[in-house]
């Protein structure tokens, strides 16, 4: 029988916060205000500091060992969430060299649970390609 290791070491699977472009964040997994009983737990990113000019932390997912994306392909991304302060949401492709390969942003509102969607056009082919979601201004997003 094949089976999938659970990695009891993270609390979120496939999903990192990447500081390296600086500001300061951190990300948790909640049950206040949960979407529905369904889903009673819920990622909450904070991003507590944004470097002048830069994009500061990204929320990385990488997919099932990769996201296989192909240039000039179209991708949708949906997703719900309810915001404090967070205004914005900047979704981008990155390649396995950490290369962004597509990238749209969206505006998001404050408040309950509100669902999203986006398009995304790759712009580069990549098997091992992630995604990553930054944020605008400081905030927090769920």
């Amino acid at each position: 029988m094949w089976r999938l290791r659970w990695d009891v070491t993270n609390p979120h699977p496939a999903w990192s916060l990447d500081l390296s472009a600086g500001g300061a964040g951190a990300i948790d997994l909640v049950v206040d205000q949960p979407l529905n009983d369904a889903t009673p737990h819920s990622l909450r990113v904070t991003v507590s500091g944004l470097p002048a000019g830069g994009r500061g932390p990204t929320l990385l997912n990488d997919g099932y060992w990769g996201m296989a994306v192909k240039a000039g392909e179209r991708y949708r991304l949906s997703f719900f969430a309810r915001a404090e302060g967070v205004s914005a949401v900047a979704a981008t492709f990155l390649t396995g060299k950490g290369v962004a390969a597509g990238a749209g942003t969206i505006r998001v509102q404050p408040g309950p649970w509100r669902k999203y969607d986006m398009t995304l056009v790759a712009s580069a082919t990549d098997a091992k390609a992630r995604l990553g979601l930054s944020f605008a201004p400081a905030g927090r997003i769920f």
